[in-house]
């Protein structure tokens, strides 16, 4: 019970911090500024070309997916390999708890991807669902 009770204290709080600051639609308008910012500076200022593995779900409410697919895209245009995974129904970075075993695949499939990583990460056997990693 006190878990649920501090869901709601949380909830309570994010609301009343939204209010403060200028109501829920300025709240939603500042927090997409922020995603274009970061966005516009992951996609030009971002020197890094290494490959990416983006975990996601279209029911997050922080992190827009549709933000995150332009991302992977140009990503893609400069050459940068990209994998990416939808979780479907897990809230913001509730996917682990969520989906234990498809983020572990997800994860040990783009590491078995890297070159470096190759033979030093799980066998290809423990690359199902139903593994205990």
């Amino acid at each position: 019970m006190r878990g649920a009770w501090g869901a709601v204290q949380g909830r309570l709080l994010s609301a009343a911090l939204r209010v403060a600051i200028g109501g829920q639609q300025a709240y939603a308008e500042r927090m997409c500024r922020q995603k274009d910012m970061y966005a516009e500076w992951f996609l030009r200022a971002d020197p890094i070309a290494a490959p990416l593995l983006f975990l996601l779900s279209h029911a997050d409410r922080i992190s827009c997916p549709s933000h995150i697919h332009t991302l992977i895209a140009e990503k893609r245009k400069g050459g940068t390999a990209v994998w990416w995974h939808d979780f479907g129904g897990s809230s913001h970075v509730q996917h682990l708890s969520a989906y234990a075993a498809e983020y572990r695949l997800q994860l040990l499939r783009f590491l078995r991807s890297l070159p470096a990583f190759q033979g030093l990460v799980a066998p290809s056997h423990a690359l199902t669902l139903d593994s205990k990693l």
